[in-house]
């Protein structure tokens, strides 16, 4: 590590001003050191949105969605974490709920019956570079049959836009799949 030189007190007083180009070569070559010339951040969460969205009679409808800012995944192994929830209906029709980033289906149940259930859905998404993800994600439930799902997907999305992360139902009635909250977080390396 370079070591900065610190100017004699001399130089100071000869010039009559502390701020000398010594002194300004000095504490910038010390900020450098200690690291002040570097972007740091702790990450942390970007939304928690637990706004109650249901779907809209028969058909695909957008449940609750982030706009992602741009470079918000700037770096190589940055990560984000999403959680979505909700609940579907007491009713034997076929409900379909899907996670998505930007133009990528993190995750998507396929169309299940489920009656009177709670859901959950956590993905975590690792930058590999510009354009390119590893995203992993869950899917839960308190259906009998199925207590967790897994789904690997390679993303390609371009991080140095702004995207979408939004949650999708396809249902048949208003209200057979109610997404309850969403909560994202970033993990700058």
């Amino acid at each position: 590590m370079p070591k900065a030189n610190l100017p004699s007190s001399q130089e100071s007083a000869i010039s009559g001003n502390f701020f000398t180009f010594e002194w300004f070569t000095y504490l910038s070559q010390l900020f450098t050191r200690v690291g002040g010339n570097k972007d740091y951040s702790l990450g942390g969460l970007l939304t928690a949105d637990t706004a109650a969205v249901g779907n809209i009679d028969a058909g695909e409808d957008n449940l609750i969605s982030y706009s992602m800012p741009k470079n918000t995944l700037g770096a190589n192994n940055d990560v984000l974490e999403i959680t979505a929830f909700g609940t579907f209906a007491d009713n034997a029709n076929n409900k379909t709920v899907s996670l998505v980033l930007g133009s990528t289906d993190l995750f998507n149940t396929g169309a299940v019956a489920f009656r009177n259930q709670d859901w959950c859905i956590e993905s975590k998404i690792i930058r590999t570079g510009a354009a390119t993800q590893k995203c992993i994600t869950k899917f839960y439930t308190d259906y009998a049959d199925i207590t967790n799902i897994v789904d690997y997907v390679a993303g390609t999305e371009n991080l140095a836009t702004t995207l979408t992360i939004k949650c999708t139902g396809e249902a048949t009635t208003t209200n057979d799949i109610v997404q309850q909250g969403l909560i994202i977080k970033n993990f700058p390396r």
